[in-house]
């Protein structure tokens, strides 16, 4: 019966405004006409969640940028295909010969990963922060009684395809900060560090660098950041590339006498890692390490040996990582989800079969994709394609199926949480809306849910592209159309 209920989402494209909503479809009228809108794409869809029925829309079927909407996409379908308790594990191992009468192991100890986002993130709870986490595992490998290893601490994060651990055609200038951090095998600390710099008081003179917390090792950085005005924030980008050792950072920083950090994604998390396990097991449990840490790719003959393990480190469950990625968009987390779904449905962890599987796992839902153009899991590339049609689409399977309570509480609530805390307040959207945002440049969209009178709910999707205001100016139209969504009869 579902299925043929969409035989309905095609006939709003030739329609133009549905008539089941007049004061819907007005405020959506109202909305299209502003003049800062004049040039922009903007598709809109309204729909009943419970059954599928049109409310209102606005060109429903054409396809424009939905920036991080589109973690709606990726996190409903891995709720589906992965289950809500699905755990990321993560391996202490170790290879060669361990005598345990001498406490020398004959071989290299390998921290093993298997996708994990959370591992060592300072902000996710139910999980150990970076310094927790590695000295719990240091213990681990003490209460074994391993006092000298002959070999290296290796990090190993093969588990995805290390290549492909950014999206595909995603911006020079968003890799090298740490929403554009990568997704790898092997992952720590959400994979960003802070970038400290001693400030300068003299306007237009460059701050110095004073290193990175947590320490990025053997990471170099070119200097081109000059001091602006006391209360300007951080106006800087990093170049990185994956895998890197050298970066170059630019921009501007406040004047003034303190330290000011920003944020920067690490090129080779593998790598840090192992540097991170290597020196907690120097410094706290004095253990010997013959050679330097390395990942396993910076080996031109890397280890092949037969491995033990020895510990097993699981993440907090699937439905906790959804929730932490819509309400704080989190863009690490769905891409390692987007890679887990390949990696687990098709045995090949790249972004390219991620988004093929979860296209298709849509598909088979009923939803026309065509005009769906996925590119990446977070929404980060600016060649994403997603028509307001599908997005309110999922939506309203996800509102239907066992995951609804999961996906429906990661959603940001308006006036409270995530990225709509400071929106809505003192007004009827609180307790009505939860929306996942999306914003990057000339871009803006919303996609979530209404609470009805009668108990039921709306699902909704707006989206638009290359409006003529400022991103503060067209924040303020879309919250007033939101909101008459939430006071409609």
């Amino acid at each position: 019966m579902r299925r043929l209920l969409l035989f309905s989402f095609l006939f709003p494209a030739f329609l133009g405004f549905s008539q089941i909503n007049s004061q819907v479809t007005k405020a959506i009228s109202n909305f299209v006409a502003d003049a800062d809108l004049a040039n922009a794409g903007i598709s809109i869809s309204v729909m009943d969640a419970n059954n599928g029925s049109w409310v209102a829309s606005h060109n429903p079927n054409l396809s424009l940028i939905p920036a991080s909407s589109m973690k709606v996409v990726t996190t409903g379908a891995s709720l589906g295909m992965l289950s809500p308790n699905y755990t990321f594990k993560t391996d202490v191992q170790y290879d060669g010969v361990f005598d345990a009468n001498s406490g020398v192991l004959n071989g290299n100890l390998f921290l093993k990963g298997y996708g994990d986002p959370t591992l060592g993130s300072d902000d996710m709870d139910g999980t150990p922060n970076l310094y927790n986490l590695m000295n719990m595992l240091g213990s681990v490998v003490d209460k074994l009684n391993i006092c000298t290893i002959s070999g290296r601490v290796i990090g190993d994060g093969r588990f995805f395809n290390g290549w492909d651990a950014i999206g595909t055609d995603w911006q020079w200038e968003d890799i090298g900060n740490y929403y554009g951090a990568g997704a790898y095998g092997l992952n720590i600390h959400e994979n960003y560090y802070h970038l400290k710099f001693q400030q300068n008081p003299t306007y237009g003179l460059t701050p110095k660098i004073l290193g990175t917390d947590p320490y990025v090792p053997e990471i170099t950085f070119t200097n081109k950041v000059v001091s602006a005005g006391s209360n300007t924030g951080d106006n800087t980008l990093i170049f990185t590339a994956p895998l890197s050792d050298e970066g170059v950072v630019r921009g501007t920083i406040p004047s003034g006498s303190g330290v000011f950090k920003v944020k920067g994604s690490i090129p080779d998390p593998p790598a840090a890692a192992a540097a991170y396990f290597h020196n907690i097991l120097k410094n706290q449990y004095s253990t010997v390490i013959r050679k330097s840490p390395m990942s396993i790719d910076d080996f031109s003959n890397p280890p092949t040996g037969e491995r033990k393990t020895i510990y097993t480190h699981y993440s907090p469950p699937l439905y906790r990582i959804v929730e932490e990625a819509n309400l704080e968009s989190n863009n690490l987390f769905v891409e390692s989800m987007l890679r887990a779904v390949a990696k687990i449905q098709n045995e090949e962890g790249t972004p390219e079969k991620g988004c093929e599987i979860i296209t298709n796992y849509w598909k088979g839902k009923g939803i026309d994709m065509n005009g769906f153009f996925m590119k990446d899991g977070s929404g980060l590339s600016a060649r994403n394609g997603v028509t307001s049609r599908q997005l309110a689409s999922v939506l309203y399977f996800l509102n239907n199926d066992a995951n609804t309570s999961f996906f429906y509480n990661s959603l940001p609530k308006a006036g409270e949480t995530g990225t709509l805390k400071n929106m809505f307040k003192d007004t009827k959207a609180v307790g009505k809306l939860r929306a996942k945002s999306g914003s990057m440049t000339r871009v803006r969209s919303y996609t979530g849910y209404v609470e009805r009178p009668n108990g039921k709910r709306w699902s909704f999707s707006i989206v638009v592209n290359n409006y003529g205001c400022t991103g503060g100016e067209i924040r303020k139209k879309l919250e007033k159309l939101m909101l008459e969504f939430c006071e409609a009869k």
